[in-house]
């Protein structure tokens, strides 16, 4: 019995390790000799029972004699043609089958969890093209992993990366390029910017336009904030160092879609995202045209299981 030891809280809680850990084992060792016993009572047959087990015949006797001697009852009769359950027996055959199968359950449950087979996975996407590349990454995943429940919100890329930081999530399907220190990212995708141009614009007579022919315009964008990096690198994909023409913020594509058509000015937008709709144009810019990256970003510090096997899973896609 460990000694107590007052004041000293750490050294306690060691010195109690070993006690714990017996008492683990004890308890994973009666697990066992209760298994051993419900596989005899299913069977009525020492040797059948051990090849079930996979024991020998006299290391499955041992252990139901063993058990008898710890609980101080006969739980069966040995025969020249089998086995027969005692009273005592039959009782513990029907009160153990239930522990035991509850029992092995979890640990299928728990190993896999452990696997990443089952559990839950924690995914945020941004609301641009990532959706997409998020619906067929998390499809693919679900075929592979029946068993994981996928939890996806929406958001925009720096509050999922604030999500993901502070542990609340497990990735995050983001606009790259990204400035987060202690982070990775796994690409998935590239999205070309195209201009969105009201019908009848100057520009759309061109069956390409130049950047600096934005010089002259209002240019519609997502918010900055929304995914700072990324910003940046369109911009500086499109105008260098500078000069920059007039920017006004749009929160979503719907809006800079209806702000377009309304004459606002030429919005920045995926391509893959711009719909055949009255009122507005599509124009590519001339090469070299502008790319932004969608990504998985994690944290490599604490990789979960289920992320462990999204990544997997990307990888051989």
């Amino acid at each position: 019995m460990p000694q107590p030891c007052a004041g000293d809280t750490a050294r306690c809680q060691y010195r109690l390790l070993p006690l714990r850990l017996a008492v683990l084992i004890m308890a994973l060792m009666q697990l066992e000799r209760l298994q051993y016993f419900v596989a005899l009572a299913e069977e009525l047959h020492f040797s059948r029972a051990a090849e079930r087990l996979q024991l020998s015949q006299p290391a499955l006797s041992q252990q139901v004699k063993r058990l008898e001697r710890q609980l101080g009852v006969q739980l069966c009769e040995r025969g020249p043609h089998g086995v027969t359950l005692t009273a005592a027996g039959e009782r513990l055959a029907d009160g153990a089958r239930d522990l035991v199968t509850s029992y092995e359950a979890l640990i299928a449950e728990v190993t896999a969890v452990g696997h990443g087979e089952a559990g839950v996975l924690r995914i945020a996407h941004t609301r641009s093209d990532g959706a997409a590349v998020a619906r067929a990454a998390l499809a693919a995943f679900g075929r592979q992993h029946p068993g994981v429940e996928v939890r996806a919100e929406v958001g925009w890329t720096a509050w999922n990366l604030d999500r993901l930081v502070t542990g609340d999530l497990d990735a995050a399907i983001v606009r790259t390029p990204i400035e987060r220190p202690g982070l990775r990212v796994e690409p998935l995708a590239e999205s070309e910017v195209v201009a969105v141009l009201p019908t009848g614009h100057r520009l759309a007579r061109s069956r390409r336009i130049r950047s600096a022919w934005l010089l002259e315009e209002t240019v519609l964008c997502w918010p900055r904030r929304q995914a700072p990096a990324a910003h940046a690198a369109l911009l500086t994909q499109l105008f260098g160092t500078g000069p920059f023409p007039a920017l006004h913020d749009e929160p979503d594509a719907d809006h800079l879609l209806a702000a377009v058509a309304e004459g606002a000015g030429i919005g920045l937008l995926d391509r893959a995202r711009v719909p055949r709709r009255r009122g507005l144009l599509m124009r590519r810019f001339t090469a070299p045209e502008p790319h932004l990256g969608i990504g998985l970003a994690w944290r490599p510090d604490h990789p979960s299981p289920q992320l462990r096997a999204l990544l997997a899973t990307l990888r051989r896609a």
